[in-house]
């Protein structure tokens, strides 16, 4: 499949649109880089679970894919993602990362604020009032790019790719 607009490139996935229109492509990158790895008190991993959990909420397969890889390349152990998003309370998944997951949704889902039984779970198992923002803001800008990646419908790559996509990503998104 190719994109609904002629791109003019011949990358895939996100890329294409960054490459395409290289001024919000820049826009884009940095705002990755900056949630993803950029200074924070969750972990790259968590944000990249975070990122690939809203992903697989909104049916963005390359997204999905694409951050999945990158978890999988930071972690030491293999996580069976697909379990631990289908249900993420019950999962093996650590209870700091649970909330991280349950304020993801809570955002992809159109919240408009977070509980405060929430962000009281979330405080009683750890997290910061920055970690609550950079959840809410990763989770929100996963949404964007979801929406961008499958609405103009790009290239998506081979289901190999995706490990040498994330071994590129493991130092950045510049």
């Amino acid at each position: 499949m190719s994109a609904i607009i002629q791109l003019n490139n011949d990358f895939e996935g996100i890329k294409s649109l960054l490459v395409y229109k290289k001024s919000t492509g820049r826009v884009l990158t940095d705002l990755a880089e900056s949630l993803l790895v950029g200074p924070s008190p969750l972990d790259r991993v968590e944000r990249e679970t975070i990122a690939a959990y809203v992903s697989y909420l909104n049916n963005c397969d390359y997204c999905f894919k694409a951050h999945c890889a990158i978890v999988q390349d930071f972690s030491s152990n293999e996580m069976d993602i697909p379990t631990m998003f289908a249900s993420p309370d019950t999962s093996s998944a650590s209870e700091k990362v649970k909330v991280l997951l349950k304020i993801a949704k809570e955002i992809q889902e159109g919240s408009t604020g977070l509980p405060e039984e929430l962000v009281d779970r979330a405080r009683r198992v750890g997290l910061c009032d920055e970690s609550i923002h950079d959840t809410v803001l990763i989770a929100s800008a996963f949404c964007m790019y979801n929406r961008y990646v499958d609405g103009l419908k790009v290239k998506l790559p081979q289901k190999e790719r995706y490990n040498v996509l994330a071994k590129h990503l493991k130092n950045g998104y510049k």
